[in-house]
């Protein structure tokens, strides 16, 4: 929301009210386009271990020469023992691989 509201001059407060004059939303879509051309989100769903998103970060790393891997609910991932040890795992894994590939590693999970 704030790279929309900068990108178009538009006040962030405006964009999330939805008070936005007419001469303001072509503004508004031109900066969604150039957001949207700039980070091209690739979401997969049905990955559940660290080799798939491995398997996934290097085939994106080569052909889109992506720069940011973000992962939502790194708890999910499959793995031995309990959460804390599967979490710890995954946590020195995911290290690994933004040194191997060279990008920046952003691990989400929500907490209780």
């Amino acid at each position: 929301m704030k790279m929309i509201a900068n990108l178009s001059d538009v006040p962030q407060k405006y964009l999330l009210t939805g008070d936005i004059r007419a001469d303001q939303k072509q503004a508004v879509s031109n900066a969604m386009v150039r957001i949207k051309n700039l980070y091209k989100p690739i979401i997969y769903d049905d990955v559940y271990s660290m080799d798939e998103i491995r398997l996934k970060a290097k085939k994106h790393k080569l052909q889109d020469n992506i720069n940011i891997v973000a992962l939502d609910y790194v708890q999910n991932l499959r793995g031995k023992g309990s959460l804390f040890e599967r979490m710890e795992e995954a946590a020195w894994q995911l290290y690994a691989l933004g040194k191997e590939l060279g990008v920046t590693v952003i691990a989400l999970s929500p907490g209780e």
